[in-house]
Formats: C-alpha cells, sequence, structure tokens
C-alpha cells in the first residue's frame, strides 16, 4: 500500500503546475510577509559554499560555522565572553542532527527544495513524521517528486504565505490546475469533461474537508503534503465515564470542597476501537468495555498516524508504564494513559490541553480529600487486580532496552539522548567526564532542577531493568535557541542510543 500511495503521489506531482497562476492576489494578502521569499532568503544566508541559486547546497559544517559566527557576533553585542570549545559543539551537536531531519536524500548535504521543506511543516507545527517516513519511500520511486509537489504547491500560494486559502483552491479548479478529488481513502483523478462540467468550489470543498486537521478551512504545507503521498485523517473522541454514576455531584462539595460532574475514567476512540487502560484489553470495541456506554463522547480532533504506528507506539512507549504494578489511583491511571495516546495521535508538537479540565485537574482533587490520602495504598492495591490486570488482553511484544545489561558507554561517543517518557524528539548528545561536583541521590535518582557544575542532573530508566546514570553533553531545546548540558542514557543494540 504504501508503494501504492508512493505511486500516486507520483502520478499526481507528474502533471503538476511548476509556475504561479494567473489569479490576483486580496490586498490583505498582498500585506502579508511573503514567507516562501523570507526562507530562501535565510538559506542563501547559510550558503557560503556550494552552487548558486536553485542549485545552491549546504553541508553541516557550512551551517555550524554560519551558527557559530552568528552566536559570536551576539557575545560581542551583549559584551559576553566568547564562544567555548563545548558550546561550539553543543552547536555542532544541535547542526548535525538538524541535517539528520532535513537530508531527505541521505546525501550529506542540502538543497532548496529539502530547506523549504523543512521550513514549512516546521512552522505547520503538524505531520512532520507523518510526512516524511512516506517521503521517504516516494523519492526511492521519484527523485523529483519532492519539487514537482512543491511546484505544485506554490503555484496555488500566489501570496507566498505558506498556507492555501479556500479561494485560492477554487482558482486551481477553475483553471484546471489541481485534477483530482477525494474518493473515500483513495483519490480520483478527474478528466477534462469532469473539470469543464464540474463546480470548482464543490471541488475546492471536498479537497478541504479531506485535507483539513484543524477546521481553520485553509490547508497548510503539512496537510497538502501529506494527503498526496497517502495519509487519510482518522477522527479522535474522548469517551468518558463518571465511575460515581452521578453520585459525585452531591457528595463532592462535602469530600473535595466544590461540585464535580463526575469521577472520571476516559479511553480514547479511534481506528474503530476504543483504547484504555483497564482489566480487559489495551482496546476494545467503543462503548462495549466493562465500563459499559460513556456519559459523555467529545470529539477532540483529527490524526494522520495509522493503526499500526499507535500500537506500535503502545507498545514500545506505554506497555512499561503503564500495567498492574505501576498503577496508581492518584498519579498514574486510565486518565493519564488516554492523555498520552491522545497526545502521541494529536498534538504535533503542541502544548494544548486536550482533555477536559475536570479530568486533567482530578488528582489534584481528588488529594484533598484525607479520606482518599488515607485509603490510597489499599484502593491501589484493590484496584490493580480490578482495573489495571490485562489477563485477558492480547499481549503485545515487549519493547528492547535502550542500553543493555552490562553495557558501558565510551567517552567521547555521541547517543541519543531520549527524553523523559518520550515527550519529543531524542537530541544528539557526546559521552564526557562527570562535572568535578558530585551528585546528590535520594531513593537511587538525582534531585530534579539541581544544577551542578554546569550540568543539569536527571535519570533515566533502561527499559525496566534498573537505572543508569552518565553523563552527556547535548544541546537543549528543539529549536537549537539554546545550548547548555544534561545527561541521559540508552543503547539499542543496532546503534548506540
Amino acid at each position: 500500500s504504501q508503494a501504492e500511495a508512493a505511486a500516486d503521489a507520483a502520478a499526481v506531482a507528474s502533471e503538476a503546475p511548476t509556475t504561479s497562476s494567473a489569479m490576483e492576489p486580496t490586498v490583505e494578502a498582498v500585506g502579508q510577509a511573503a514567507l516562501l521569499e523570507n526562507i530562501r532568503a535565510d538559506f542563501y544566508e547559510c550558503c557560503n559554499e556550494g552552487g548558486h541559486g536553485e542549485n545552491a547546497w549546504l553541508t553541516a559544517q557550512g551551517l555550524a560555522r554560519h551558527w557559530a559566527r552568528l552566536a559570536e557576533e551576539e557575545q560581542r553585542r551583549l559584551g559576553r565572553h566568547r564562544l567555548t570549545a563545548h558550546e561550539k559543539q553543543a552547536i555542532a551537536l544541535r547542526v548535525v542532527q538538524l541535517m539528520q531531519e532535513m537530508d531527505l536524500k541521505s546525501s550529506d548535504r542540502i538543497g532548496m527544495q529539502e530547506w523549504i521543506h523543512y521550513m514549512l511543516l516546521l512552522r505547520a507545527g503538524c505531520a512532520a513524521k507523518q510526512v516524511n517516513s512516506l517521503l521517504d519511500r516516494a523519492l526511492r520511486y521519484n527523485g523529483n517528486i519532492l519539487q514537482d509537489l512543491q511546484g505544485m504547491f506554490e503555484a496555488a500560494d500566489v501570496t507566498g504565505s505558506g498556507v492555501l486559502t479556500f479561494q485560492e483552491i477554487v482558482s486551481m479548479y477553475s483553471q484546471k490546475l489541481w485534477f483530482f478529488r477525494p474518493s473515500g481513502d483513495s483519490t480520483q483523478h478527474l478528466t477534462d469533461d469532469e473539470l469543464n462540467q464540474g463546480n470548482p468550489e464543490e471541488f475546492a470543498r471536498e479537497i478541504v474537508q479531506a485535507m483539513d486537521l484543524d477546521g481553520d478551512e485553509r490547508i497548510s504545507y503539512g496537510e497538502f503534503m501529506a494527503y498526496i503521498l497517502g495519509r487519510r485523517k482518522r477522527e479522535v473522541r474522548l469517551h468518558m465515564y463518571d465511575l460515581s454514576q452521578g453520585s459525585a455531584e452531591k457528595v463532592s462539595p462535602w469530600l473535595f470542597g466544590e461540585k464535580l460532574q463526575g469521577i472520571w475514567h476516559t479511553g480514547t476512540v479511534v481506528f474503530g476501537k476504543e483504547y484504555h487502560y483497564s482489566r480487559d484489553a489495551v482496546h476494545g470495541d467503543p462503548g462495549e468495555t466493562s465500563f459499559g456506554q460513556p456519559t459523555r463522547s467529545i470529539l477532540l480532533g483529527y490524526t494522520l498516524w495509522r493503526k499500526d504506528e499507535l500500537h506500535q507506539f503502545i507498545s514500545r512507549e506505554l506497555k512499561p508504564l503503564y500495567h498492574r504494578d505501576t498503577y496508581d489511583i492518584v498519579c498514574n491511571n486510565c486518565n493519564h494513559f488516554t492523555d498520552r495516546v491522545c497526545s502521541f495521535l494529536l498534538k504535533s508538537g503542541s502544548n494544548n490541553q486536550l482533555l477536559p479540565e475536570e479530568v486533567v485537574k482530578q488528582p489534584e482533587i481528588l488529594m484533598r480529600s484525607m479520606s482518599v490520602r488515607a485509603l490510597r495504598p489499599a484502593l491501589n492495591w484493590w484496584l490493580r487486580d480490578r482495573i489495571a490486570t490485562r489477563e485477558d488482553a492480547v499481549s503485545s511484544p515487549s519493547p528492547q532496552p535502550r542500553l543493555l545489561d552490562g553495557e558501558r558507554l565510551s567517552i567521547g561517543m555521541v547517543v541519543n539522548v531520549h527524553p523523559e517518557q518520550g515527550a519529543g524528539p531524542p537530541v544528539l548528545g557526546q559521552v564526557t567526564q562527570p562535572p568535578s561536583s558530585q551528585a546528590m541521590f535520594v531513593t537511587g535518582e538525582l534531585r530534579e532542577n539541581t544544577e551542578i557544575g554546569g550540568f543539569t542532573p536527571g535519570c533515566c530508566g533502561a527499559g525496566g531493568s534498573g537505572s543508569s546514570v552518565f553523563w552527556v553533553r547535548c544541546e537543549h531545546g528543539s529549536d537549537g535557541s539554546q545550548s547548555g548540558t544534561g545527561f541521559g542514557c540508552g543503547a539499542s543494540t543496532s546503534e548506540p542510543e
């Protein structure tokens, strides 16, 4: 199916227009900054080597020198010291990571198309991983597909804003420059007769409905690329179950000092299944779990991930964290599981809260009750065997530990440092000598938010086989705006991590 999706995308791209349409931009659009022009200008500014114009290219060494030069200028402007070797190393590590994300053709250099592609996905804030996983395969079939699809998008984006309005899409169908329409999960290619006889606004409305993820009736570059490459949006709903069966509204003012609508258990409904942290299984038929019919059903949004990708995430990231021995009625329950699943499906780098406030604040409210605090150990023991056991569930494969027992990382090795509980992408780091100061440990883990010799302590487990700590110097911040040091752990059998 992936090969077919790549072939479909190539077919669409093969007939894509490569020049802007004759549609005149509105006065409002003219007043907007041309985003694509700015992105191209930034690329040329970084390109101090390797060709000119559209054929220019950029290497990791060139970009690292450019960033170091900008940082030195900023340091001088602020009257600060010159960059240290460690600070230059942090810049170099971030550049290497950035090049790995941009270099779709694995050529050890990036061109204009790859630069524009990365920057537009970054601005759209969605679908980067989903798009690139398919684009990587499509490039094997057609090395020009990225250039062709960008030309198709830019032909519609007459303002250069990086976002297509409804009227711009209507114009593309009116001028017969777009020739596809959604047909279920596939794409129908319109003939000249169908374009002549059809309504351009109807075609535009259908394609916006198919591509638009956030309901703004506009199409970002990420939404466009995801659809053309074969991703299809899927509805994500939240099912909420009142475990008190209505009594919380009456007794909550006495127990917690405020009125609650319910004591909530939640599940995530997507791909025709309901995913939850419960004794029945990881997923079941929506509304037919042991909790009965949901009290509320809320549409949270749409995801571009696929079912097998969600199952892989649950197996690798959530299974080690959510099982009978880790269940806690307040701090690690069904709602925390649901939040993690929804964050994977919908957030795409956003920090917006997905679950209702009453669900998010439920642990804090519960802990106000002396009865809950006193009974918490007993409730955990009781509920572990009634809510968090999975005797009838189909067991998913256990994740491989990132750091194997007895494995040691040598000084100077470059590693991937994975954020706690998968909260964001890994960053590159280099194993270093520990700082002179000794870290303080509490029950085998370092104190949080304690800075020692310029290092920010942290600790991570080795896939359930205990905690293993070593010092790693890395660059903080996914946008490369900050540099610093920290430490993490992990290694797979195939590559250092």
